[in-house]
């Protein structure tokens, strides 16, 4: 038994690996039981009103960068986040509504607008890890959703559950993400993404989970008290700690549009991306 354990930790931890062989099957019930509450807590979510303390780490440059963030989210998959410094110059301040993208970047007197579709189409790109999990309930509440046309493979080993989401249409099947989730305490740990070209497409780490006393009466469901996005290679760092955190008050749709500002250049965000898929080098 021993063996198998070791087999499978191994086949885990190397990420290049994206065939992931169970030599430990997950027992279904208790992987049904924590898909199920992480479900219900996410489903609980209409609204997040977030306030970020934010550090980047540029790997290439090997430089960090302390900053502050703010995040508005609702159900529907809208979003806002601004960044900006520690004495408050404004750093980024993106917003997605629907299928539509908006960014901004004051440092380069640059605004981007787009889809959702392009960002993922630029794997490379520091942002696009946020049209996969940008939304509110993926970023702060992730689960396991049920998804047609996606077959899971799934082992254990430890009180974890390591599944793989497989889509099933094409002719060859393609990896979609990986997920590491704690059965124990209900939660995931790590999600892996792959591109559409079955590239890494970077990782995004829950961490620091905070478990508040009384949940059902506060309205607040177990949450991460640290998110960090890594972009493919690790090349950008984005690390998240939630300071305060507010759910379900009503967010005006007017709170997710971007303005343009004055002497902005505006540009698609299609051909920012192809010129050079770091937005802070163009």
């Amino acid at each position: 038994m021993q063996m198998k354990s070791f087999g499978t930790v191994l086949l885990i931890t190397l990420c290049g690996i994206k065939s992931l062989v169970a030599t430990e099957s997950v027992k279904p019930s208790a992987l049904v039981e924590c898909q199920e509450a992480l479900c219900a807590r996410s489903a609980a979510v209409n609204s997040v009103v977030a306030r970020l303390r934010v550090t980047l780490h540029d790997r290439i440059k090997n430089k960090d960068f302390e900053l502050n963030g703010a995040y508005l989210g609702d159900a529907a998959g809208n979003l806002r986040l601004r960044v900006t410094t520690e004495s408050g110059q404004l750093v980024l301040d993106m917003g997605m509504r629907g299928e539509k993208v908006d960014i901004c970047i004051p440092g380069k007197s640059l605004y981007l607008n787009g889809t959702r579709e392009e960002l993922l189409d630029h794997p490379r790109c520091q942002l696009t890890l946020l049209a996969y999990c940008g939304r509110a309930r993926d970023l702060f509440f992730p689960s396991v959703p049920y998804q047609t046309n996606v077959s899971r493979r799934s082992c254990s080993v430890n009180g974890r559950a390591y599944c793989n989401d497989i889509e099933s249409t094409s002719l060859q099947p393609r990896f979609l993400t990986r997920l590491t989730l704690n059965l124990t305490s209900a939660v995931i740990e790590q999600k892996d993404i792959y591109a559409r070209s079955g590239a890494d497409g970077g990782r995004v780490v829950y961490s620091n989970y905070r478990f508040p006393v009384a949940s059902a009466a506060a309205g607040k469901p177990a949450y991460p008290g640290r998110v960090t996005l890594h972009v493919p290679r690790d090349a950008f760092v984005l690390e998240m700690d939630v300071e305060d955190l507010s759910l379900n008050t009503p967010i005006a749709a007017t709170k997710f549009a971007i303005p343009v500002p004055d002497g902005f250049k505006h540009e698609a965000l299609t051909a920012a991306l192809e010129r050079n898929q770091s937005l802070w080098e163009q």
